[in-house]
């Protein structure tokens, strides 16, 4: 009896990505793009909901805004680390000094983006760092 070759392979699940920005407009924008991409996308306003949804979603990986209105994206960053996360974080933001980036990576930061960027910029980090939008499960 043959088989197809594809049988094989499981269904494909889409990864999860975490976009934490305080911009609903951003958050939109991100997710409709990100989305269009075959990724699965969650999104949180601020640091303490994103801290949250890391810890029940596990992404596979997170987008993080550097100025966000109740914790700094480092904070988010170092205290995601401290629970032991460890898929790529991308820090974005458009008021990053040399020294902040700096810092970004010393904590684990993926990678800085600076804002504005292309969405092909993102694009292209994210399949380095995560891979495509859907894994077989």
């Amino acid at each position: 009896m043959k088989t197809d070759a594809s049988s094989s392979v499981g269904p494909k699940r889409a990864k999860q990505l975490l976009i934490v920005d305080d911009e609903p407009d951003v958050r939109l924008l991100l997710k409709d793009c990100l989305t269009s991409f075959g990724f699965a996308v969650s999104t949180a306003k601020d640091g303490s909901e994103g801290l949250r949804l890391i810890k029940t979603l596990s992404p596979d990986g997170v987008i993080l805004d550097y100025q966000l209105p109740d914790l700094l994206g480092l904070d988010v960053l170092r205290l995601a680390r401290a629970h032991g996360y460890q898929q790529p974080i991308i820090i974005v933001s458009g008021r990053l000094s040399e020294r902040e980036m700096r810092d970004a990576t010393r904590l684990g930061a993926a990678a800085v983006v600076r804002k504005p960027f292309q969405i092909a910029e993102l694009e292209g980090i994210l399949a380095t760092l995560v891979g495509p939008a859907e894994s077989p499960s």
